[in-house]
């Protein structure tokens, strides 16, 4: 049972069902998917080789350094997020197939970028900006 807090209303019902249909879609075409609830359970080593997708159902535009998500209700997009240089950088390597470690050496060169790699990764997922992807593994 999940310690996540449930969205009864028909609004959240949906919210969550299109996610896990995107997931399960995913996962039907051979694209493993971790749960939200079994992140907290991996050790480093593990949430290190996580693939970062982003998720293409939420609407997201960048304008200058704000990450702006369409508001269906409003009909508009709203600031969501507001990156420092070192991040839209590792935003923008979400989604390309690298793992987390693999976009945090490509960063190298602006210093050990590890955790910060990490840090942006699980503020996008409690956005739901983000999905985790299992490398099969």
């Amino acid at each position: 049972m999940s310690n996540q807090p449930i969205d009864e209303s028909r609004r959240g019902f949906f919210r969550n069902f299109l996610k896990h249909s995107f997931v399960l879609a995913k996962e039907l075409n051979g694209t493993p998917h971790l749960n939200l609830s079994e992140i907290d359970k991996l050790t480093d080593d593990q949430i290190l080789k996580i693939i970062p997708e982003l998720n293409k159902n939420q609407g997201l535009k960048i304008e200058g350094k704000t990450l702006q998500k369409f508001n269906p209700d409003k009909q508009l997009f709203e600031s969501v997020f507001r990156f420092n240089p070192q991040e839209l950088e590792i935003y923008r390597c979400f989604g390309s197939g690298k793992s987390l470690q693999e976009i945090a050496d490509h960063i190298a060169p602006l210093g050990d970028r590890v955790e910060q790699v990490k840090s942006l990764f699980f503020d996008l997922i409690n956005l739901s900006i983000v999905i985790p992807r299992n490398p099969s593994a």
